[in-house]
């Protein structure tokens, strides 16, 4: 009986602790997740604004030759 129980109560634990390794697990992969997302977020805003700035040096370089020209 002694030795049911404590397969009974090894199960429990074992249990108890797959649920909790699985709740760890969902967390950092949502963490993981929530920091690429934030990681491509970034990236794109730099890389808009990047192109702003081309944008902005292409149409002055336009306006400069036009003046030299003109």
């Amino acid at each position: 009986m002694i030795t049911t129980s404590r397969a009974q109560v090894g199960s429990i634990v074992s249990l108890v602790a797959d649920a909790s390794l699985a709740v760890l697990s969902e967390r950092v992969h949502r963490g993981s997740l929530a920091n690429a997302r934030r990681a491509l977020d970034e990236t794109r805003a730099a890389e808009a604004q990047a192109q702003a700035i081309l944008r902005e040096f292409s149409a002055l370089g336009r306006a400069s030759s036009l003046a030299v020209s003109g």
